[in-house]
């Protein structure tokens, strides 16, 4: 982002800040009036590392997720997984000729599934809003 100040000259037809450094003919050849606002300047730059500040925080708000949308999320991904696995594995066992029943099949897949959507929502609320990196440092590093 570009402090607008300087650009005055150049985008509204306002006066130029940096009169030394223009290259704009409407500067150099004094048709525009010329000022050195310091002060706006500064405003600026504090406004603008405020406005930053307050949308990292904004961002990093957002970042989070409550614990029901973890656990929603984890709900979600575990049934297209326990779909996909309950298919992938009666496709395996006929490949293998292995005796499964469909019943036999559907436990093993539950089991597996409920130990994943545990797995998921720890796993989650570990990392959420910190980088991989971070979580470790903070879990194990002291």
């Amino acid at each position: 982002m570009s402090n607008p100040f300087l650009q005055r000259c150049h985008q509204t037809g306002g006066p130029c800040v940096f009169p030394e450094s223009c290259t704009r003919n409407a500067c150099k050849s004094g048709s525009i009036p010329h000022y050195n606002p310091q002060s706006e300047i500064d405003a600026y730059n504090r406004s603008d590392i405020e406005v930053t500040e307050k949308l990292y925080r904004h961002q990093a708000a957002a970042a989070r997720q409550s614990r029901i949308d973890s656990f929603m999320e984890a709900i979600t991904n575990t049934a297209v997984g326990f779909t996909i696995s309950l298919c992938v594995q009666l496709i395996v066992a006929h490949i293998y000729h292995l005796p499964i029943s469909i019943g036999d099949n559907l436990v093993i897949v539950g089991i597996f599934t409920v130990v994943s959507i545990i797995r998921q929502y720890v796993v989650r609320r570990l990392f959420d809003g910190k980088s991989v990196w971070q979580a470790i440092k903070a879990r194990f590093v002291r």
